[in-house]
């Protein structure tokens, strides 16, 4: 485990290095290119690719110090609005994406860095089973388990 945590923290420092390249060429393109509603959108999307990629280099770093998680309390409906453009562009035009906010919902305390991961790698799989399109809803509920179901579900705890 030693061996890989140091390959993969070797491997996102490499990586960030081609992101500042990447983004360095990207800003000097911007200010030669006219500021247009043709071009606008592309250097936003790309800007915001690269700021998953620093994310996906956090991960890496985490992963490779074996950090503990950063539990921190955020609305996980602003937190699952947010993450819809990243969501939209990893998921083809074929498949369409509801996203469903609760009303009322609590406040959630977790990692919103591995939330918002587990959210993307959710809907990737959700978009391999889909091939030839189709529908995915993500929602959010304040449910409450009751003690029957956390008894037939193991690892549940009954609660709010």
């Amino acid at each position: 485990m030693d061996a890989i945590g140091e390959v993969t923290g070797g491997i996102a420092h490499d990586f960030n290095n081609l992101l500042l390249v990447i983004n360095f060429n990207l800003e000097s393109l911007a200010e030669e290119v006219p500021d247009s509603a043709r071009t606008r959108p592309l250097f936003d999307g790309a800007r915001q690719a690269i700021d998953q990629a620093h994310c996906l280099i956090d991960h890496l770093l985490a992963f490779s110090r074996r950090q503990p998680l950063s539990p921190i309390s955020f609305d996980i409906n602003q937190c699952l609005l947010e993450t819809y453009p990243m969501l939209r562009r990893a998921i083809p035009a074929a498949v369409e994406i509801d996203t469903v906010v609760g009303r009322n919902v609590g406040m959630v305390m977790a990692d919103r860095n591995q939330f918002e991961t587990a959210l993307l790698n959710l809907a990737l799989n959700a978009r391999d089973a889909m091939l030839d399109g189709g529908r995915l809803t993500i929602g959010t509920a304040d449910i409450t388990l009751d003690d029957n179901y956390a008894t037939l579900h193991p690892g549940s705890v009954a609660g709010r």
